[in-house]
């Protein structure tokens, strides 16, 4: 089935690619990592919280900083280019600029396209910055037959051989379950090093599609429940519950109290590692004085010159007073606290 009316897209110029298209109140496929709790930069919480506010008309519980918000546009810039050129690499047309979701027929999940690919039925294998991978054991091509999504990735990292599921091939996936698709292509310009392209080609996975489908249908539990999801992280626990409620004292369970012990021994470590550090730095700094190297027996130390580039004046946005719950715990003794509200 055709999706979308089928153009030309390999070189062509002016195309205008289009940002998020899927709707807040729904969960869309790249949000997939951090609904299966894979994401580095984002967490289960942090989707409920989103699509929550979304669904009660509420404004976004997050917006990116400034330098995010930057990396995004330079992202968004150089797209045609880099889904122009995979188009061309891999010798197909495609239609780019798309400007509808593309909504799962049965799962809450929707679909913002970078771009379609019209497979011609040519098998692929890994070479020359293309690498495959077969959902069957033992294969070793992938026939581009039928359209596929295309999606396109630019980061500062080194290439890959193998790209991480967080990276785009959990999106990747999910686009494939919402356009009926059997293979899709993920288009990654790697600036760690240079600039390199790699494309790579999945065909659909029914084990991954399966944990996609568990993990979509356990996060819209948890959104028609209210109920977040375990805390991950510190910076996750303002996330799933970010106001105080009850101001009365939690007795805790017998299995939590070797954990506060633990975390009570963990700062107090920290807190005398960080003291050893600091004299023992300082006395060393007044032994070695003006030279930049000096030596032990088994140690060469050096207090090196660090050179601070010109920075232009920063602009920070305005900050409103307002409250959020902290990222850390405070411990006391028992024996030093009065009036604990029991």
């Amino acid at each position: 089935r055709r999706l979308f009316a089928r153009s030309r897209a390999v070189r062509a110029r002016g195309v205008v690619m289009v940002g998020k298209v899927t709707a807040d109140t729904s969960q869309s496929c790249s949000q997939l990592p951090a609904i299966m709790g894979l994401s580095p930069w984002s967490s289960q919480n942090e989707v409920l919280a989103t699509i929550s506010a979304a669904r009660d008309g509420e404004p976004r519980p997050w917006v990116p900083r400034p330098a995010q918000k930057e990396t995004m546009d330079w992202g968004s810039a150089l797209e045609p280019a880099i889904a122009q050129e995979a188009l061309a690499r891999l010798r197909l047309d495609g239609t780019l600029g798309i400007q509808r979701a593309v909504i799962h027929p049965e799962l809450p999940l929707q679909a913002s396209l970078d771009g379609i690919a019209y497979g011609t039925g040519e098998p692929w294998r890994t070479g020359n910055g293309v690498f495959v991978f077969p959902a069957k054991e033992g294969a070793s091509s992938v026939h581009l037959q039928g359209e596929g999504p295309l999606e396109i990735k630019l980061t500062s990292a080194t290439p890959e051989d193998e790209i991480p599921l967080w990276r785009g091939p959990l999106q990747l996936q999910g686009q494939m379950m919402c356009m009926d698709a059997g293979w899709g292509a993920l288009a990654v310009l790697y600036s760690g090093r240079g600039f390199e392209m790699r494309i790579y080609i999945f065909e659909e996975d029914p084990a991954t599609q399966e944990a996609i489908t568990a993990a979509v249908y356990e996060m819209e539990q948890h959104l028609e429940s209210g109920e977040p999801f375990p805390v991950t992280a510190p910076d996750d626990g303002p996330v799933a519950y970010p106001v105080v409620q009850q101001t009365d004292t939690k007795i805790l369970p017998e299995e939590a109290a070797q954990i506060v012990n633990d975390l009570a021994d963990a700062k107090a470590t920290i807190s005398s590692m960080e003291k050893i550090v600091k004299t023992t730095t300082a006395a060393l700094m007044d032994i070695m004085g003006n030279h930049e190297y000096a030596a032990t027996e088994g140690w060469q130390i050096q207090w090196p010159m660090r050179k601070v580039h010109a920075k232009p004046t920063e602009i920070k946005p305005e900050v409103f007073a307002h409250e959020v719950r902290a990222k850390s715990l405070k411990l006391k003794p028992m024996e030093d606290v009065k009036g604990v509200p029991l």
